[in-house]
């Protein structure tokens, strides 16, 4: 019975066909997208994105309409989260569909550059489910342009006329108010519901952002490998100004991963103005602990009183960070390697003079951090743009080298046709 049934040959279903299918489907996608069930606003999103490249007309304008009632009226704010997840589905298709696809609403240009504007604010610490969709949604947005550059600039999508200059900071800022004011206590929690968008499951950090399915990282490390090479120091500087001039030590594995992207992606920029002043003001830190070692010769402070609660924090914070601001290695941390091993002995022999352990255990941390760095293997140019296929820098979408179409607009729709004969 099986292979008479795959052997059957079907008719192909006609354009009104189609239509209808699409139009009674986008009715239970619409219902669905908003279920308190975490499968069926799964579903209502994947099935939304299926028939986006193949009715992209009876899809995307319900699909956007829905987003900017989300975001403009505050009676439905607590859609957003399901809004962005069929949103970011919806993505590719979108920037693929013909221009007669957007009736009644914005073209993706324009509807894209408000919609990056607006969500900014969903960067929010309290919020574990809206924060990770928009993070999912920029790394969709990100992913699909082979160059953050502004209008004018070499590579920019003239398509897409957008002033990255001014919005990538704008992210960077968001993210360390998020990293200020996120309670570690509480931040990995998420709520049951929403561990299909990226729910808590921590693998390293103390916040949801380093859940097993966020993109915090892919995100950070697109948007340094992607943005126009001009803009590279100034978002290095502005995340060494960070690290630099606050402590947050529950969330140093989050602000390690931007710390990894900026030097695996920009280490001309990053070792001289990140790595370095790191590294010099842990020598400062150990230098201070050295100068309350020698006092102490008789002993009358405790191990407790010369590494503080404070001090410890401090210099879990920087130890953790310049690990991963070693993370790339090459040559540029073998020219600081002499420094580095001065502060890694001088913490050695802390632990030693000053009998605390911790210091030994941030010593070796370091240390084999600094041994993985200058030993692994790295594929430097994972987060690259895919320019096989043609298209240039500044195509919008990118080229993908594996995409669910060949082509865009109406090679979509005869995708899906293909799709239904079958």
């Amino acid at each position: 019975a099986r292979k008479r049934a795959t052997s059957k040959k079907h008719a192909a279903l006609s354009g009104g066909a189609t239509d209808r299918i699409a139009a009674a489907a986008m009715r239970l996608v619409d219902k669905g997208m908003y279920s308190k069930n975490s499968t069926m606003r799964y579903v209502a999103a994947s099935a939304a994105a299926q028939l986006a490249y193949v009715r992209p007309g009876a899809v995307l304008p319900k699909v956007m309409a829905r987003f900017m009632e989300a975001v403009e009226h505050s009676t439905a704010t607590h859609q957003l989260g399901a809004a962005l997840s069929v949103l970011t589905s919806c993505l590719r298709p979108m920037l693929l569909a013909p221009p007669e696809a957007f009736e009644g609403v914005p073209g993706p240009a324009d509807f894209l550059a408000a919609t990056l504007d607006a969500t900014l604010p969903g960067i929010d610490a309290n919020d574990p489910s809206k924060t990770l969709g928009t993070i999912r949604l920029y790394s969709a947005v990100v992913s699909n342009l082979s160059c953050l550059a502004d209008p004018g600039m070499e590579g920019a999508s003239e398509a897409f006329p957008f002033m990255w200059s001014a919005w990538i900071p704008m992210l960077f800022q968001r993210f360390f108010t998020f990293f200020e004011n996120v309670d570690p206590g509480n931040a990995g929690k998420a709520d049951g519901a929403d561990k299909h968008r990226g729910g808590a499951g921590g693998d390293g950090g103390a916040s949801y952002l380093m859940g097993a399915s966020s993109m915090y990282s892919p995100l950070m490390r697109l948007i340094f490998a992607r943005m126009h090479p001009s803009l590279r120091l100034g978002a290095v500087k502005q995340v060494a100004h960070f690290v630099l001039t606050s402590t947050h030590s529950g969330q140093t594995g989050e602000v390690g991963q931007m710390v990894m992207a900026a030097v695996t992606q920009a280490p001309n920029e990053a070792v001289p103005h990140l790595t370095r002043p790191l590294l010099d003001a842990l020598a400062a830190e150990v230098d201070d602990v050295a100068r309350l070692v020698a006092d102490n010769q008789g002993g009358l402070l405790s191990a407790d009183q010369i590494v503080s609660p404070t001090k410890e924090a401090k210099l879990k914070w920087q130890t953790g960070l310049l690990g991963a601001g070693m993370h790339y290695g090459g040559p540029r941390i073998v020219g600081l390697s002499a420094d580095i091993r001065a502060v890694l002995r001088q913490l050695f022999e802390l632990c030693d003079t000053g009998r605390s352990l911790r210091l030994g255990e941030m010593g070796a941390h370091v240390c084999s951090l600094l041994c993985g760095a200058m030993t692994g293997t790295y594929v430097n140019d994972l987060f690259e743009a895919d320019e096989e296929g043609g298209g240039g820098s500044g195509h919008l979408p990118a080229k993908w080298v594996a995409s669910k179409v060949k082509g865009a607009g109406a090679e979509g729709e005869g995708e899906g046709e293909a799709e239904a004969e079958g």
